[in-house]
């Protein structure tokens, strides 16, 4: 029976041959390199000994673990961090992270508090070159921490450009219905999403192969925009309608919630729920997505008034992206 299955095969496989190449090629065409990163503001701010959010110092000691943790439960190829204002912390964070494979980046540059950035990435996505632009401008408290972006140009597994901004935006107090309650840090916040724009097309025009449109760059921006589609409406339309960026699934889920206690029993848990941490992205290659939270579940034996507490006032946001392989 098994030789009579051979040779039945032998006369059928010379039809499908043809059939099978055209689909192993498509398939080949069609190649996808894919891409996991997390934004995550970890919250961790004080100033003269006042915790800006609360248990600063507890979720400080265990900041490095939980984003190790995340780091190898996700198989993450970038993580996004933002409010890691001591360099000691980030240090201790690049030391669980190294280990794992990732090259580690966090800006110095201080005025009474740095960046707060910690960008991490990991093969077989490479990082060709990375930069912190300072922004030009800011306003109210934010005026004592050096707020900007890393830009950084990563290559896929593929060998596919992409451009990568991670920030921090100017934060943007709003009333009950969404609206900015101060035009400065509106305004301020539009002059800093210009400046990204203009620093992006600058890159773009640097590495995109001279037959090709810089406008055809892939290009992410991630991080804590301060603005989403329910908080800081105008500042979220200049990035989404007027600059072309877009959320890889329409979906809102509320990163900063004063459900999560660290929110609660902070000076701004009078206001809504939001989506302010992000991750956009523009211009072709980019084939799918989905964003989910994460880091959400209570950090352990961790209370605030008997409450158990997540590892920071916002969840994390886990981005899943494909992008077309272009080799």
């Amino acid at each position: 029976m098994l030789q009579g299955r051979s040779r039945r095969s032998a006369k059928v496989l010379p039809y499908f041959t043809p059939l099978l190449l055209l689909c192993l090629l498509q398939s080949a065409s069609a190649a996808q390199d894919s891409l996991r990163a997390l934004a995550f503001n970890a919250g961790l701010l004080s100033f003269l000994n006042y915790n800006i959010v609360p248990l600063v110092g507890v979720r400080t000691r265990a900041m490095p673990q939980v984003v190790g943790d995340e780091a190898r439960r996700e198989n993450l190829d970038l993580i996004a961090l933002e409010e890691v204002w001591s360099d000691r912390t980030a240090n201790a964070i690049r030391k669980v992270l190294e280990p794992l494979g990732y090259r580690v980046l966090h800006n110095r540059e201080k005025l009474l508090y740095g960046s707060g950035l910690v960008l991490a990435v990991k093969a077989p996505w490479h990082l060709e070159s990375a930069r912190f632009v300072p922004f030009r401008r800011t306003t109210s408290a934010e005026l004592v921490v050096k707020k900007g972006f890393i830009l950084a140009h990563l290559k896929s597994p593929s060998g596919t450009s992409v451009l990568v901004v991670h920030t921090h935006m100017q934060a943007i107090q709003f009333d009950r219905r969404g609206n900015a309650v101060r035009g400065t840090e509106l305004n301020t916040h539009k002059a800093q999403s210009l400046q990204i724009e203009t620093a992006l097309n600058e890159a773009a025009s640097q590495i995109a192969p001279t037959s090709t449109d810089p406008a055809q760059v892939p290009r992410l921006l991630i991080g804590d925009l301060n603005a989403g589609p329910d908080a800081g409406l105008p500042a979220y339309i200049q990035l989404v309608d007027a600059q072309g960026w877009h959320p890889p699934q329409d979906l809102l889920l509320r990163t900063w919630d004063p459900v999560n206690p660290l929110v609660n029993h902070s000076h701004v848990a009078n206001q809504n729920p939001a989506m302010i941490d992000h991750c956009l992205i523009k211009a072709p290659g980019w084939v799918s997505g989905k964003i989910s939270l994460t880091l959400t579940e209570p950090l352990p034996g961790i209370v605030l008034d008997g409450q158990p507490v997540p590892p920071s006032d916002h969840f994390g946001l886990l981005c899943e992206l494909e992008l077309e392989a272009r080799n």
